[in-house]
């Protein structure tokens, strides 16, 4: 009976240190991977803004992007380190770009933002941007 013991003990303590092992595994994949998070809410009246485009830009290229949610919070995960510009982009509000964002390996950044309605009618649209979707 008390090999039996020993063995289940031993077993047991092997599966716990797998467990522990692949756990190591995941959180440093995470630790190398930067985050952005944030809300991002109306300028005017503090409510959460839905529906915003929040994207990670590095140079001219989008590394990722995201939405914000029903409480106006958004989170671009597994960006890699270094410098970057993250733009918030929904119809009927200002553009927003936030230049020379540094993330640094494993940082979690929170980037809250408050933006205004556009002063321009929804149905306005810019003469380039007609000429751009005419190209295409």
């Amino acid at each position: 009976m008390k090999s039996f013991r020993l063995g289940m003990t031993v077993i047991a303590a092997l599966l716990l240190t797998l467990a522990v092992r692949a756990n190591q595994g995941d959180s440093a994949r995470y630790k190398k991977e930067a985050v952005v998070h944030g809300y991002v809410r109306d300028a005017k009246t503090g409510k959460p803004l839905a529906g915003v485009t929040v994207s990670a830009l590095s140079g001219k290229s989008i590394l990722k992007s995201g939405a914000t949610d029903a409480a106006g919070y958004f989170q671009i995960r597994q960006l890699p380190a270094g410098n970057m510009s993250i733009i918030f982009d929904k119809k009927g509000y200002r553009f927003i770009r936030k230049d020379a964002v540094k993330l640094k390996t494993g940082e979690m950044l929170q980037l809250d933002v408050r933006t205004q309605q556009d002063l321009l009618p929804e149905d306005y649209e810019h003469a380039g941007i007609r000429l751009l979707e005419g190209m295409f």
